[in-house]
């Protein structure tokens, strides 16, 4: 027999022991049982009318019940899954940006300057446009002609752009 198997036995003869000795101790709650007074039964005609009890009557001598077993709710389930990961961020739904108006589609060619009246020419895709100010160019209007830039408006929108001129 190896010190191990020695260790096992002197622990089973220990806890042996110990069942043995906590059998021998009085039953403290067994005298308590019979030194509470049973509570009487409610009389028959009682129940059978319906007469609904009231723990008073049921428990005269005021001592508490034995709380009672609870289990979960048929269906319940058991065994659930449980994630420690932190909740989702909530989504935050931003409201649309207001709508812009496009880029310039004209690219600046050059400027005449007839009677004080400044002319510029304006180029859109492979089309030329003659504009002076308060002219319409489709959707554009042209609001201002200065030495450094020229000033059109989206018309749909009201929105204005610049476009630079070259030095």
């Amino acid at each position: 027999m190896n010190p191990r198997h020695a260790m096992l036995v002197l622990a089973l003869a220990l806890t042996l022991a110990a069942v043995w000795w906590a059998t021998r101790l009085p039953d403290d709650t067994a005298a308590l049982v019979e030194a509470a007074p049973r509570a009487a039964k409610p009389p028959a005609a009682a129940v059978d009318e319906g007469v609904p009890t009231t723990p008073a009557a049921a428990n005269p001598a005021g001592h508490r019940p034995s709380p009672e077993v609870r289990f979960p709710m048929r269906g319940a389930d058991l065994f659930a899954a449980t994630s420690f990961r932190p909740p989702p961020a909530p989504v935050i739904v931003l409201p649309p940006p207001p709508p812009q108006a496009p880029a310039l589609p004209f690219r600046y060619l050059g400027r005449w300057q007839e009677d004080g009246v400044d002319i510029v020419f304006l180029e859109e895709r492979e089309r030329t446009h003659l504009a002076r100010r308060g002219d319409r160019l489709g959707h554009w209007r042209v609001d201002a002609i200065g030495e450094q830039a020229i000033t059109l408006t989206y018309l749909p929108l009201e929105q204005q752009r610049t476009l630079r001129l070259a030095p």
